[in-house]
């Protein structure tokens, strides 16, 4: 089941994904950035924006299609 976290209303960009870094910011990411092969390094995400989310344990968060921040409970 989705939970609504945070209403955001964000606009997403094509070519990007967006997701809920480690610091509970909005993030993004190039699709297949790769910016070294020997030895793999990949281009480092971008925040969005800053909204501080706490996580509680057992859930997975992300940026819906919407563009709101949403959680699904993780199965174990």
């Amino acid at each position: 089941m989705t939970e609504l976290v945070k209403k955001l209303n964000l606009q997403r960009e094509s070519g990007w994904v967006y997701f809920v870094d480690a610091d509970g910011d909005v993030a993004r990411g190039r699709i297949g950035a790769i910016i070294s092969y020997d030895p793999l390094k990949y281009a480092d995400p971008e925040k969005v924006l800053k909204i501080g989310i706490i996580r509680e344990e057992g859930f997975l968060y992300r940026v819906s299609d919407d563009g709101d921040v949403v959680r699904d409970r993780q199965n174990n």
